[in-house]
């Protein structure tokens, strides 16, 4: 059985020429109306099967002039289209004469089957070819325009929307996108051009390798050649290309082709700017790469842990603090190690804060037991969530024996120092026995003064052994001045005028962590200028030497004298508060009165 096909459309006559030859029929091929009448006016045919839009002459066309043909009138005529597809297609044509009528499109057993049942009914008489309606020219051609037009409108409306669509691509999307001709010649391309310095008019024409770098046209050209020479039909690749001033930028292509039929036309491809993409991943791998280097040679332990806590990765000196192995720590759960004081730390991150220990640390899988500073902080998701934690443990083992030596070593050093300051008052306070204990109890108040007005521990050192040494230059004054039972003579107070300043020579040899020698060179001056050895003024004063002088000046009207009896305190008290920033600092002064008064001192 010989079997005419009727179709514009190469690919559609090829694949119904495979599937009808592979059930057993033979086939003729015709791109036309008129090119199907030629065949049947000179060949022996015995079904028609045939599209309905087509160039020259249609399919309506073609079945009107057969059923009109009395020797093509009896032949089974069968449409098989995809594009009318709508019930007032199927009536005309089921009215103008046609057998069959079938939509694409359509599975092929379910074509085939419907092509032999239509035969079988043919041979067998239950069907008989039909005639149709055959309604006047006039009729008919108006039916058909009516039809025509509807699809027309039908079409123009969809390329204008395709047309409206391409212009939103062309002016708000941010892609390059272009089509090629069957060379590789750009015949549009998009605004997104000008992004590259170039203007439409310089790309149009202008083969694509023109644009690309020498490697990316080798590979470009090869996606090309493949796509034209085969049913290859979309393909995606990254190329770099060369804009206006010579930089180059990375596009990621997504090209798709274009045929007529079998044949190749071009190329329709959209490029989108992944420059800044590679950039970051570049700069992302080598972040990390960076971040390998660092955690691997970092010289303290790193360590991370999961919500389970689990210990899921750390470096090779996180092993080697804990003299352990990677097999040993890998997995290990921290809810179960030996020395239980790191975990509050530990867990502390999943409450959002971070953690910290300091102190002894026994290792679970090793034999070290180290000193150790150790800091823990949350580790975020996307969302938020806290998934972990990451530790850095500091091995400070050495440091701590060494800090613990050294204050050791401080402590007796400022043992030996109090021994030797206690020694050389004493010796001091033997040659005066009435002021015997004077220098310790000024060393008191003096201390106490520095805490009431807010000052640092390193004052209030500095102003104990200054106390315990302030009168130390009146070793070298006679023992009969000291111990002189009545008032001085101006010589003789002349000489114990002296003391300070050699005080200050004897202790100035000597490296304390502090101004002594010029605390106990000044500790006589008044703020009027008014006191010795030097007769320095407010400004040049230490406050260190303003402290001594009135806690001096207090506890020597409060203790017996053999040429006077003791001041009370009250009678003390106002003589230094009627000598405030006159002889004495008001704020000194001030301290001093609120630890008698207000806060019970006592010697």
């Amino acid at each position: 059985m010989k079997i005419l096909v009727v179709d514009d459309k190469e690919e559609g006559r090829k694949l119904l020429e495979a599937v009808l030859t592979h059930n057993g029929y033979e086939v003729v091929s015709a791109e036309n109306g008129k090119q199907a009448l030629e065949i049947l006016n000179s060949d022996s045919i015995d079904i028609i099967i045939s599209d309905i839009l087509m160039p020259v002459m249609d399919g309506y066309n073609l079945l009107s002039i057969c059923k009109s043909d009395p020797k093509l009138k009896d032949l089974p005529f069968i449409f098989y289209t995809a594009t009318y597809v709508s019930e007032e297609d199927e009536k005309l044509a089921m009215d103008l004469g046609a057998d069959l009528y079938i939509r694409k499109p359509v599975e092929i057993d379910e074509f085939i089957a419907k092509l032999k049942k239509t035969i079988d009914n043919f041979h067998k008489g239950k069907q008989k070819p039909r005639t149709g309606i055959f309604p006047k020219i006039e009729e008919f051609q108006t039916l058909y325009n009516k039809i025509l037009v509807s699809k027309l409108e039908k079409r123009t409306t969809e390329l204008e929307n395709l047309l409206r669509l391409y212009n939103m691509f062309d002016r708000y999307v941010d892609d390059l996108i272009f089509w090629l001709d069957e060379n590789g010649h750009f015949t549009s391309v998009n605004h997104q051009i000008e992004v590259y310095g170039y203007k439409r008019e310089e790309v149009i024409g202008k083969h694509f390798s023109d644009f690309l770098t020498p490697k990316s046209q080798i590979v470009a050209q090869e996606h090309f050649e493949y796509a034209k020479n085969s049913q290859y039909s979309q393909d995606e690749y990254e190329v770099e290309a060369v804009e206006k001033n010579g930089s180059i930028v990375n596009l990621n292509l997504r090209l798709y082709t274009i045929r007529e039929g079998n044949k190749f036309i071009g190329r329709f491809g959209i490029g989108r700017d992944i420059t800044k993409l590679r950039k970051s991943e570049r700069e992302l791998k080598s972040s990390e790469s960076r971040y390998q280097i660092l955690f691997h040679n970092i010289p303290v332990g790193v360590f991370y842990y999961n919500k389970d806590l689990i210990l899921t990765d750390f470096n090779d000196h996180f092993v080697e603090i804990l003299q352990s192995t990677r097999e040993k720590l890998l997995g290990l759960d921290l809810n179960r190690l030996k020395d239980q004081r790191v975990l509050p730390a530990i867990k502390k991150v999943f409450e959002g804060m971070e953690g910290a220990y300091t102190g002894y640390y026994e290792s679970t899988t090793g034999s070290a037991v180290i000193y150790a500073e150790m800091k823990c902080a949350p580790i975020y998701d996307e969302n938020d969530n806290i998934i972990g934690g990451v530790g850095i443990v500091h091995d400070i083992t050495e440091k701590h024996n060494a800090e613990e030596r050294l204050i050791e070593s401080l402590k007796k050093n400022q043992r030996f120092l109090e021994g030797t300051v206690n020694a050389l008052a004493s010796a001091v306070e033997k040659r005066d026995p009435y002021t015997a204990g004077h220098q310790k109890r000024v060393a008191k108040l003096a201390c106490a003064i520095a805490r009431e007005l807010n000052l640092d521990n390193n004052v209030v050192e500095c102003l104990k052994i200054a106390g315990i040494l302030h009168d130390i230059g009146k070793i070298y004054v006679p023992a009969e001045i000291l111990s002189k039972p009545a008032r001085l003579t101006q010589a003789e107070f002349d000489i114990v005028k002296e003391h300070p300043r050699i005080g200050a020579e004897i202790l100035e040899p000597i490296e304390f962590p502090w101004p002594v020698a010029q605390i106990i060179l000044q500790h006589h001056e008044r703020l009027d200028g008014s006191g010795y050895p030097s007769g320095l003024r407010t400004d040049k004063i230490l406050l260190e030497a303003m402290i001594l002088s009135v806690a001096d000046v207090v506890e020597a009207m409060m203790t017996h004298r053999p040429y006077r009896p003791a001041w009370s305190i009250d009678v003390v008290l106002t003589e230094i508060i009627s000598n405030r920033d006159i002889l004495y600092d008001s704020k000194v002064v001030d301290a001093c009165v609120r630890l008698f008064r207000e806060k019970g001192f006592k010697f």
